[in-house]
């Protein structure tokens, strides 16, 4: 949740004149402050800043997305997705690490470490999220959806636009997962689906047709099996 609040008695000067300061909070957090102009650019480029959401599918092997993926503003991944090292396909970067519960249960002894590397605002766990329902959104998404619709929800609660999704299958190939993945989180990847990708679909869907995401090729081809099959 973004908001700007002006401050009482905190002024700034521009040129001859002395301007009110405001100040933009992002999960609670101050994150900017400056005069009414400022915080106007400052909002005009979160609004603008590329955002994609990388999951773990095998399909991404071999088709050489990771430079494509490098060069957006933030890079979202998942778990242990942030430990995949096939940077010619997934990319390299991860600025955002979203993490479920099972994950924290399980990795409660490096969650400090990774959070250390990547900064306690980008390390966000599955109780922290914020999935208040956007505005148009009719789907029952709760607590217990699959993640990555969880994590979409909280970037669009956060004001981020120009969503873009990348490396998700719905479960319409198989493995589900690439290998990498599998094998840096045992215990913790369910053979199979973990979530009834008739309700995802049926969120992913609307998120759509609302424009609040965009899923890149790779992914909207399995988005249209998953969907003759459960739409």
């Amino acid at each position: 949740m973004i908001k700007i609040k002006k401050t009482n008695r905190t002024y700034k000067q521009v040129g001859t004149k002395l301007l009110p300061v405001y100040k933009i909070f992002i999960r609670e957090n101050e994150t900017y402050s400056g005069t009414k102009d400022e915080c106007d650019k400052f909002m005009h480029s979160l609004f603008n800043t590329s955002i994609i959401v990388v999951g773990p599918s095998p399909h991404l092997e071999g088709m050489n997305m990771g430079n494509k993926i490098d060069k957006y503003d933030i890079v979202v991944r998942m778990n242990n997705s942030y430990t995949i090292k096939n940077h010619k396909d997934y990319g390299s970067r991860t600025d955002m690490i979203f993490i479920n519960k099972m994950w924290e249960k399980n990795n409660n002894k490096i969650l400090e470490s990774l959070i250390k590397e990547y900064g306690e605002k980008n390390v966000i766990l599955k109780k922290n999220l914020n999935i208040t329902k956007p505005e148009g959104y009719t789907q029952n998404t709760d607590a217990s959806s699959n993640m990555g619709v969880l994590t979409i929800l909280h970037l669009i609660n956060e004001g981020f636009k120009n969503i873009d999704i990348t490396g998700f299958s719905f479960y319409q190939n198989y493995p589900f997962y690439v290998k990498e993945h599998y094998e840096n989180q045992k215990g913790m990847v369910l053979e199979g689906e973990s979530h009834s990708q008739k309700v995802t679909v049926k969120e992913i869907n609307e998120l759509i047709n609302l424009g609040y995401i965009k899923l890149l090729k790779d992914t909207q081809q399995y988005f249209n099996i998953a969907k003759q099959k459960y739409l």
